[in-house]
């Protein structure tokens, strides 16, 4: 199978974007570090990404006609998807086993394998490759981490309870992915007067993104992150050892194009940003989580464009 898309993309223009990402993450740090932006209202922004400006990118991107090629690679996706968040459900779950930390540290650890950075980090790599049309297919990726994310997550973080609130998996990521979806299968359209001003709050999500994970950047000293070596060991899981795995697995099946890149650069991203809210809520060591979140997305920097070396090589 002959790789296309990203693959065939100038080297340099994947870096040069991805460069700008990080420009835009650096401004995020200064800022912050000059009080412009607060703990508080990084937190606002935070909820503005994930609530409104996220959902309504992921609809829009999702405003295309019907087509057979475009079905059918978001159809391998979801499949592709689903097959490793089983492998990692297994890996974390013979961790639990096997590992000798301490139970509220393992918490954490656990959840961070499963879960990285998808909509702040993923999402603005991928839609720098692809543009839109990534979006697209990586909101077909991601249908599985929305509904894992607050189901099996919390089960993972808070042991004592066995309920799950059905009404969190129903999240507005999740829920713009179904509703967007329906939209691709019938080939309908929202009114320009309406999809105008959506697509202008959807283009809002990359920036307010990358500047909140320039924020949390700014909010722990790095030096703290030297004495903790289940941290650079889930680094370098997390953003090398588990997307190189990948990646080599994919090629060896005969997957190129968007069937191999997306998957490798989501599952390549650090660990998410809500982690340590997550920690806080349901139980487990969350100064561990926020220093895996500031190493792992100070790192990733550097490693993204490692990964799409090796994938283009």
């Amino acid at each position: 199978m002959k790789i296309m898309g990203a693959l065939t993309m100038d080297y340099t223009q994947i870096i040069n974007s991805i460069l700008i990402l990080t420009v835009i993450i650096i401004i995020g740090f200064i800022i912050t570090k000059l009080n412009m932006v607060t703990k508080e209202g990084s937190m606002v922004i935070s909820n503005l990404v994930m609530k409104v400006t996220f959902p309504i990118l992921i609809l829009i991107s999702m405003q295309k006609s019907f087509s057979e090629e475009l079905f059918r690679n978001s159809i391998s996706l979801i499949i592709i998807s689903l097959f490793v968040y089983i492998i990692l459900i297994i890996f974390v779950t013979l961790l639990g086993k096997y590992s000798t930390l301490h139970i509220d540290k393992l918490k954490v650890l656990q959840f961070l394998i499963v879960f990285g950075n998808v909509s702040f980090m993923g999402f603005p790599v991928v839609s720098a490759i692809y543009k839109e049309e990534g979006i697209f297919y990586a909101s077909c990726f991601n249908m599985f981490y929305n509904i894992l994310m607050f189901s099996y997550g919390i089960m993972i973080l808070d042991r004592k309870s066995s309920k799950l609130d059905f009404r969190k998996i129903l999240n507005p990521g999740l829920i713009a992915t179904i509703i967007g979806f329906i939209f691709f299968l019938t080939s309908s359209k929202l009114p320009y007067i309406i999809y105008r001003p959506l697509e202008w709050i959807g283009d809002m999500t990359i920036p307010l993104a990358l500047l909140i994970v320039g924020n949390n950047l700014a909010q722990i000293k790095f030096k703290d992150l030297i004495k903790e070596p289940v941290v650079w060991f889930y680094a370098l899981e997390r953003l090398l050892v588990f997307p190189v795995i990948l990646l080599f697995i994919l090629k060896f099946i005969g997957f190129s194009s968007y069937l191999l890149v997306i998957p490798v650069v989501l599952i390549a991203t650090p660990a998410p940003l809500t982690a340590g809210i997550f920690a806080k809520t349901y139980g487990g060591d969350e100064v561990l989580a926020n220093k895996n979140i500031v190493l792992t997305n100070f790192l990733s920097i550097a490693t993204i464009p490692l990964i799409i070396f090796l994938i283009n090589t």
